[in-house]
């Protein structure tokens, strides 16, 4: 997992689907990702993203982290210096397959104690979080959450893989993590369009 303090802040709520110029989004689209993080054991399995295609419409998402989907609208952003790409943005509330926070946060609070780092220690408290995900189960319920996820396309393939995705999951409430929101960022691999 990404540390929060090398990735530039999304808003609350953003999602945003980057594609190269001239990529088909009227025709729909499925990704499909090997494994939906590259450090969790629990999460080394496949992740998908479905969007029918159009000007709007939901994208849905489906893997370790549950089922849920986002409504999305079609725009032009910027997608390099030179380039602008089309891209799919929306927001949305939704039920994810994590621990409750408060399970979280006191189990990060238990490993800075008996490591004798320093609570307010930021590098200290995200390794603390991505071992606590390690061994925490989720309630099969899981905990509401708000979902943001940036899929930019690669257009030649020669990344040997399709596209690169930044999921985002953003607890609601207040948490001690740093910058006062927690934020669980897995970040997924071998991302694959299907033909």
């Amino acid at each position: 997992m990404r540390s929060q303090r090398n990735v530039v802040p999304l808003a609350v709520g953003l999602f945003a689907l980057f594609v190269g110029a001239g990529a088909p989004l009227a025709a729909g689209l499925t990704l499909k990702c090997g494994r939906a993080d590259v450090q969790n054991p629990k999460w080394k399995v496949p992740l998908t993203f479905v969007y029918a295609g159009g000007d709007s419409g939901p994208l849905n998402v489906s893997g370790p982290f549950g089922d849920f989907s986002i409504n999305v609208k079609r725009t032009s952003m910027p997608a390099g210096v030179k380039t602008t790409g089309e891209a799919l943005a929306g927001a949305a509330t939704v039920r994810v397959k994590l621990p409750p926070l408060a399970d979280l946060e006191a189990c990060i609070l238990k490993r800075l104690t008996t490591s004798g780092a320093k609570p307010d220690d930021g590098d200290a408290f995200l390794n603390g979080r991505d071992a606590c995900l390690q061994a925490l189960q989720p309630p099969p319920e899981g905990a509401n959450m708000t979902a943001s996820l940036r899929i930019g396309f690669f257009k030649d393939g020669s990344m040997g893989e399709d596209a690169f995705v930044d999921l985002r999951f953003k607890y609601e409430g207040a948490s001690r993590a740093p910058g006062g929101a927690m934020v669980v960022e897995p970040a997924p691999e071998q991302c694959v369009l299907q033909k």
